[in-house]
């Protein structure tokens, strides 16, 4: 699993490098998965935040988004990032 996340990771990266401007939207395919990406920026926020803007989706139906706060990790539907 690690493997992959860094695979992820690492392809955002890249991606963001080539076109800064675009905001790249992600979710797991259950609450488990998706709470599991909220403990990795949660445990590497400090790092990303160098890097990437970070919002969190409270509930995707009404768009409620918002700057990611690590007090809020498992509230999250979903996650943006966008390169600084």
């Amino acid at each position: 699993m690690s493997k992959v996340i860094a695979t992820v990771v690492g392809t955002i990266y890249d991606y963001t490098s080539i076109y800064p401007d675009r905001l790249i939207y992600f979710k797991g395919s259950s609450l488990t998965r998706t709470h599991m990406y909220g403990k990795i920026i949660f445990d590497y926020h400090d790092e990303l935040v160098k890097d990437f803007y970070i919002f969190g989706i409270k509930n995707e139906v009404v768009g409620d988004i918002s700057t990611y706060s690590k007090e809020e990790r498992d509230n999250y539907e979903a996650f943006v990032v966008k390169r600084r």
